[in-house]
């Protein structure tokens, strides 16, 4: 699984750069920035 995060992650940064005046439809409002992960416990504990 960490290497599909990974994957990802790597196609947001090749967005990012390719799409600097944030001309994709929402990328103006997220800007191509993720929000931390939470821990695995925080997690469970929401669910």
């Amino acid at each position: 699984m960490k290497e599909q995060i990974d994957r990802i992650k790597s196609k947001i940064d090749l967005l990012k750069r390719l799409d600097r005046n944030f001309e994709v439809f929402g990328s103006e409002k997220h800007k191509y920035i993720l929000n931390q992960t939470i821990s695995e416990k925080k997690l469970t504990e929401f669910e």
